[in-house]
């Protein structure tokens, strides 16, 4: 067992998306908007393979971090049985 809750974990396999995101957000061409996301969700999987199981979430827990650029990632544990949980993130300038 980690220390940590399994919505915390979930904030730390994100960390990638604000950084592919931003580029996705700023760019013109919709072919590279979409190559930026893609890369972004298989960035996800790195941070995947964890090898200590966190702890389960309460229901109706939340959880909050920030981005290195300055987003938001909100996450909430919606069910308990299915484990259910729901996040939005929000770019620094709104812009994704």
């Amino acid at each position: 067992m980690t220390h940590v809750t399994m919505l915390e974990v979930m904030a730390t396999m994100q960390s990638c998306y604000p950084i592919y995101f931003n580029k996705a957000a700023y760019s013109k061409d919709p072919v590279e908007k979409m190559k930026f996301a893609i890369v972004g969700s298989i960035a996800f999987f790195y941070f995947e393979k964890i090898f200590e199981k966190p702890l389960n979430p309460v229901l109706g827990e939340t959880y909050e971090a920030y981005g290195q650029d300055g987003s938001k990632i909100y996450l909430e544990q919606s069910c308990h049985h299915p484990p259910i949980s729901h996040f939005i993130i929000e770019g620094p300038d709104q812009n994704y």
